[in-house]
């Protein structure tokens, strides 16, 4: 098999795990507004109950007491109708008193009426 065919191969898997493998929810999107209430310190449901779901993933990187937690938004569209790739990440120090945010990033996110798309200064 040519070595041009086996890259777009991998690249069509690799967009395909991104964009619809898993772990979304139809419970609404983490907008802008939501992430922008996140602070440092705050305990993990109350990120919970701000973004209103769940984390779609949980990574744990080896040997450490932290973790992060990832939020995806399918299927939103940018002015010009193409797709946008939105993900929030929240980093957690895990605690016996309960895990807490030490920081967070995001790329785009949408206004609350989901129809503007903010990429947050971090």
């Amino acid at each position: 098999m040519n070595l041009k065919y086996i890259c777009l191969l991998v690249v069509i898997i690799v967009v395909t795990c991104i964009t619809g493998c898993g772990g979304s929810d139809d419970s609404g999107l983490v907008t802008f507004q939501q992430f922008s209430e996140i602070r440092n310190g705050m305990k993990y449901d109350e990120v919970v109950a701000i973004l209103g779901r769940d984390p779609d993933s949980r990574r744990y990187p080896s040997h450490s007491n932290q973790y992060y937690c990832s939020w995806r938004n399918d299927g939103l569209k940018g002015a010009h109708g193409e797709n946008i790739f939105s993900i929030c990440m929240i980093y957690f120090h895990e605690d016996s008193n309960g895990d807490y945010v030490t920081s967070k990033m995001s790329n785009w996110l949408p206004d609350i009426d989901g129809q503007h798309v903010h990429s947050p200064t971090l």
